[in-house]
């Protein structure tokens, strides 16, 4: 004897139960993607601004160090220029220099008689030779005891300026 509808078990969904779960993936899925879409364009405009800071430090870090193992200046641009120039003796007889291109650094070596980019991306690198007092200005490169450094760049998302600067001071002093 057979059941009657009512008492039938139910196999299966119904075409509107399957639409209802198809619908509601497809949202989620969207929302998902969105999300991470967003996500990834944030954190690639993240990455081009630490880069670009990243290039500042760099070309800071170089200066500081090569500046620390010098004996003298040779030549220095003057304090109130944003495309600055500088040139050290080395210990070793060398003279080895950085000046600011366009939106380059490059770094030359008189020894090698090479010139190669440091940075990129770079607006301003102002320098000012100061005394062995750290305070006091130095027109002379032969009595520059210390030179104070500065580096300037755009930060690209938010078209900011970002400077950074130290005081680097000579190994002779």
């Amino acid at each position: 004897m057979a059941k009657p509808k009512s008492q039938q078990s139910r196999r299966g969904f119904s075409l509107l139960e399957m639409m209802l779960a198809t619908t509601l993936s497809a949202a989620l899925v969207t929302s998902t993607v969105v999300v991470l879409r967003s996500s990834y364009a944030v954190w690639t405009l993240h990455q081009g601004d630490a880069e670009q800071a990243e290039q500042a430090s760099a070309v800071l870090r170089h200066l500081t160090r090569a500046c620390r193992q010098a004996d003298m200046v040779v030549s220095i641009s003057a304090s109130g220029d944003p495309a600055g120039s500088l040139e050290v003796l080395t210990k070793s007889g060398d003279t080895i220099g950085w000046e600011l291109d366009s939106d380059t650094v490059n770094y030359s070596s008189q020894a090698a008689g090479t010139t190669s980019p440091l940075a990129f991306g770079i607006d301003t690198l102002t320098f000012e030779g100061l005394l062995a007092d750290g305070s006091t200005t130095a027109d002379d490169p032969s009595e520059v005891q210390a030179i104070r450094c500065s580096v300037g760049t755009t930060i690209p998302s938010s078209g900011a300026t970002r400077t950074i600067g130290s005081t680097l001071w000579m190994r002779s002093w």
